[in-house]
């Protein structure tokens, strides 16, 4: 058997191709560390870490007694009889319940499982992801609606979904609408896809303008969904038939079906290089920048600028001419990502225009006036004349009223549902340092935010210098070693997110800050999954961000917390959830959290409906250590390897995305917590 019919067959047995690739690895040597494993197969050493931990649980690799532990493969053989065995007995226990189950099913009062209970799962894996968008398939009775890639509809149709889904409209009257994304790079793949297809499916390319950021969802009559979490190969997607989540995805849906454009139209504009006859394409970029730099200086009433990161920060150096159309009463709205290293620029503009948060790879685009549309090919490169000129080549105009119509009112939509960056980042509020100039306003939201919580943060610095790679080892070194714990400390491994919430008006809510935990369960108190809610209030005495809401699906997690939070509002509002009502998940750089009931923040104006927070991690890993004292006498001192974060907060009125100044991951988190001799 050659060594990728080997991958295949372990992957029919629910192993994944990477923890396939580590199993074939370490079966052609002998025992190896997990140091040596990474050296070799050159993969980062907490990656290999999580898949040896995977394949040990699923029986595929040992580990020796000694110190450090050593990984050993399982042979093939028993390994194979041991899959086989265990499908053996899967079946048979079926096979001797069977008779009691539909007995017990026939039993059971059909009424009572009209009221479903609203619940999710997490499901991994492309198999098993391919069989449950299959399942939806069939019960679908009137609207099958997706948002998905190119790729994802080859791999679709690879595993026949679309062959069951015309067989299913054969039986019933259901509509199947997909959007996706047409572009020159895939273009090739939808001709052939769409040619085997006909015309049983309806297709629409996504806004042509790219000005919508684009999930990747199934949704089955608004009673089922499926949303995609991760972007790799080890795919995994959050499955719920929670109304209110549905809700907030289907508006997604709806907004892009309604601006979106015909994939014919679209293929055939790649094809023939032709444009809309309302488009002028300007190729001389000195041309181009002349008619763009005249009509915006020429600007009487409004201009609205979508730019990128990089672009905001250009803005920032015409601060002149901004200030000149101020003076005239020139309504400038710019919107661009912000993050932290734009942030300063951001509030800079805000002096002279108005400045809001975007997520990242919409089309740069410029309106004046209503009268005139710039859409810009080019991302803005380094400084310099050639760079600046660069920017404007093949540069797309138009002043058809139409054309610009709709894309002012697309652009005025996402404005009014976009936020004001703050000049606090949250670094700035979760680690606050005391500074010279007590008077800007991010040093006053940083004492406010300690004031409440009366915590002091010290700095070890004798510790030494702490590396990425030192956390990792703490944690790999955590499920290897027994070590001895004091009776007045307990360890916590664990991944954690945090991020503040600018909620606009009809979120009826005040700011808040949502602190996400998913806790190892080689932790002390072991595993849980918690999330605890800081709420904005402001009185004459104190304001910041006030603790006021716990929740876990174990009874471990709101102790712990309770305890820690004890005197504050979120001591006596800790709520016990199921795991089907409330999970944290951690992929690689990602962490998602999802809650399927309402959470009460506080009574009785403040209920937070069921949503989803998408944490994305970006840029460089930052290493740090600090201390923590809580005035309940919890002293807790923590390493980590943490990330800026891109924050996505769907609610059901709508989806709300945070800058990445307002997100921070902690990827890979060690504390020890000192409990007070009280405790």
């Amino acid at each position: 058997m050659t060594e990728k019919a080997l991958k295949t067959t372990l992957e029919k047995f629910g192993v994944t191709k990477q923890e396939a690739e580590v199993y074939l690895f370490l079966a052609k040597r002998w025992a190896l560390k997990t140091g040596q494993i990474s050296k070799q197969m050159k993969k980062n050493k907490g990656q290999i870490y999580r898949l040896l931990t995977s394949l040990q649980e699923k029986g595929l690799v040992e580990t020796t007694l000694e110190f450090p532990t050593r990984y050993v493969a399982v042979p093939l053989e028993r390994v194979l009889s041991s899959f086989i065995q265990t499908k053996r007995e899967e079946v048979a226990s079926i096979e001797r319940k069977k008779e009691d189950l539909l007995e017990d099913w026939n039993n059971i009062n059909r009424i009572t499982l009209q009221s479903q209970l609203e619940k999710f799962t997490v499901i991994e894996g492309t198999k098993k992801i391919v069989h449950k968008i299959s399942q939806m398939i069939k019960e679908t009775k009137n609207q099958f609606s997706a948002i998905l890639t190119v790729a994802d509809l080859v791999r679709g149709e690879q595993f026949g979904i679309f062959d069951l889904a015309q067989a299913t409209q054969k039986q019933s009257k259901q509509r199947l609408l997909v959007l996706t994304e047409v572009s020159n790079q895939n273009l090739k793949a939808l001709k052939l896809l769409k040619n085997k297809l006909g015309n049983k499916i309806k297709f629409r390319a996504r806004n042509p303008e790219g000005l919508t950021a684009c999930p990747r969802l199934v949704i089955r009559d608004s009673r089922e969904l499926i949303f995609f979490i991760t972007r790799s190969d080890q795919e995994t997607c959050l499955c719920t038939n929670c109304k209110s989540l549905i809700q907030a995805f289907s508006n997604v849906f709806d907004n892009m079906w309604q601006n979106s454009t015909t994939v014919e139209e679209k293929m055939n504009q790649i094809e023939t290089g032709k444009l809309p006859p309302s488009i002028t394409l300007i190729r001389d970029s000195e041309r181009a920048k002349r008619k763009y730099d005249k009509l915006l200086a020429n600007a009487q009433n409004e201009i609205i600028i979508v730019t990128s990161s990089e672009g905001l920060i250009k803005l920032s150096k015409q601060i002149t001419e901004l200030s000149i159309l101020n003076d005239k009463t020139v309504s400038t709205k710019i919107m661009a990502p912000i993050n932290e290293k734009n942030l300063e620029a951001s509030q800079n503009l805000l002096n002279v225009s108005q400045v809001k948060h975007i997520p990242v790879s919409y089309l740069e685009t410029t309106i004046i006036d209503k009268k005139h549309l710039f859409q810009f090919k080019h991302p803005h490169l380094e400084t310099g004349t050639e760079a600046s000129l660069s920017f404007f080549e093949n540069l797309f105009y138009t002043n058809d009223k139409k054309y610009i119509e709709s894309t002012w009112l697309m652009l005025n939509n996402i404005w009014e549902k976009a936020c004001i960056p703050s000049p606090a980042t949250i670094e700035s509020i979760i680690f606050p340092k005391e500074t010279q100039n007590d008077d800007n306003s991010s040093s006053s939201a940083m004492r406010n935010f300690r004031k409440i919580l009366t915590f002091e943060i010290e700095e070890d610095n004798k510790a030494g210098k702490l590396t990425e790679k030192d956390v990792l080892n703490k944690i790999l070194k955590a499920t290897t070693a027994k070590t001895e714990i004091p009776k007045d400390k307990s360890m916590l491994f664990a991944s954690t997110g945090q991020a503040i919430i600018h909620p606009p008006r009809y979120f009826n809510l005040p700011d808040i800050m949502l602190h996400a935990w998913h806790v190892d369960n080689h932790s002390t108190h072991g595993g849980n999954d918690s999330l605890v809610i800081h709420m904005s209030e402001s009185s004459p005495s104190n304001s910041g961000f006030i603790p006021s809401a716990i929740i876990s699906n174990d009874s471990s997690g709101t102790k712990v917390l309770s305890r820690i939070f004890a005197d504050t509002p979120a001591e006596k509002n800790a709520q016990l959830l199921s795991k089907d009502e409330f999970q944290v998940r951690v992929h690689g750089n990602t962490l998602f959290a999802v809650w399927t009931v309402p959470l009460v923040i506080k009574e009785p104006n403040y209920i937070l409906p069921p949503c989803c927070l998408l944490l994305e991690g970006v840029g460089k890993v930052k290493t740090g250590r600090l201390a923590f004292l809580y005035k309940t006498g919890y002293r807790n001192k923590i390493e980590f390897n943490a990330l800026e974060a891109r924050v996505t907060f769907y609610h059901p009125s709508s989806q709300y995305e945070g800058p990445g100044t307002d997100g921070i991951f902690f990827r890979d988190y060690v504390g020890e917590a000192y409990v007070p001799e009280k405790q």
